[in-house]
């Protein structure tokens, strides 16, 4: 008798519990409500129960949940999908009463809005969810400006102002420093979907090549617009830099190469004129006078020898040469 009245006492005990947790609805604490990332970022989430203690919770089970936001996932979601753990994304358990998601390597197609859900397996078996965190990704445009070909028959140049990997898909692309009066043709091309989920597009005008155009870009991820400047001839700017750049590099090199080559070609000339028999016979003159003592006078040397090259090394080795004797013999004398 007694067996029976523990096993109806159990029985009234979990009926109470189970009544409790139903009176009483689990409390789920999701964090953070907002988050804005950037491409390639990390994301972590959490999800709590708050008033496991009041309720006397035994065990529970978590599950993470994702209503997909990027406008191409979206358009095919009909429910929240699962998720798991992989490469990407990892669920860790930090306590029974505790989860925690790590989204790694984000791209726009992770955007949207993830939910924490816990099953109650004991005292009662029930499902409570959580508020949600609404995940936003923002990916940065990268701009380049390039001139086409030139309409040869207007005088007009081509300048295509490429934007590219932005997420979200509003973005803004105008033209400044237009002519005054003269409105530009202006193209603008449609979005076009990346791989990773980001998107790209391009505005093109014709603009006459005297005229600097500035094209300039805005988007949510930007904390300025982006501007990119033409030069002179429909050309870039930061063509003029690498020009400019180049030169300061490449004419001192010019120029110590010239200097090698100048001095190369001396020493080759040089080298020939010391095995002309006419200048080594002048030569000799002047090494005999040098030896008997005897001054030398530019007379004495053939009058056509030295005459095209005044400062011939041979004639300065030469000059030096009879100064030294000159002062010698004059040394002697006294």
């Amino acid at each position: 008798m007694g067996f029976h009245w523990n096993k109806h006492c159990i029985a009234i005990l979990l009926i109470i519990s189970a009544a409790a947790v139903c009176g009483t609805p689990v409390s789920i604490l999701q964090s953070p409500p907002l988050l804005s990332v950037h491409n390639g970022q990390t994301a972590a989430l959490n999800c709590s129960i708050s008033n496991h203690r009041q309720l006397n919770l035994q065990l529970v089970l978590f599950y993470w949940y994702l209503f997909p936001g990027h406008p191409e996932k979206k358009a095919n979601a009909t429910k929240e999908l699962a998720i798991e753990n992989s490469t990407h994304t990892s669920i860790f358990e930090v306590d029974i009463f505790m989860s925690s998601l790590t989204l790694r390597n984000l791209t726009p197609y992770d955007e949207g809005v993830y939910r924490c859900c816990v099953y109650v397996v004991v005292p009662s078996a029930k499902e409570y969810r959580g508020n949600g965190t609404v995940l936003s990704i923002k990916a940065a445009p990268v701009v380049s400006l390039t001139a086409g070909t030139v309409d040869e028959r207007r005088g007009l140049v081509n300048l295509t102002c490429s934007v590219m990997g932005f997420y979200p898909q509003d973005v803004t692309v105008s033209w400044e420093n237009t002519p005054i009066g003269i409105p530009p043709s202006i193209q603008q091309h449609p979005l076009t979907l990346n791989q990773d989920g980001t998107y790209s597009t391009s505005s093109s005008l014709l603009a006459s090549p005297e005229t600097d155009m500035t094209c300039a870009v805005n988007h949510p991820s930007l904390a300025e617009p982006i501007r990119k400047t033409s030069g002179k001839g429909g050309v870039p700017q930061h063509y003029y830099y690498f020009l400019i750049v180049g030169l300061i590099v490449f004419v001192p090199v010019l120029i110590w190469i010239l200097k090698k080559t100048t001095r190369y070609s001396d020493s080759r000339n040089f080298t020939a004129d010391r095995h002309n028999p006419e200048v080594e016979q002048q030569a000799d003159i002047m090494y005999t006078s040098i030896q008997h003592r005897q001054p030398t006078t530019m007379s004495t040397l053939h009058p056509h020898t030295f005459s095209s090259e005044p400062n011939h090394p041979i004639l300065e080795e030469l000059t030096l040469y009879s100064t030294v004797m000159s002062s010698s013999t004059d040394s002697v004398r006294e």
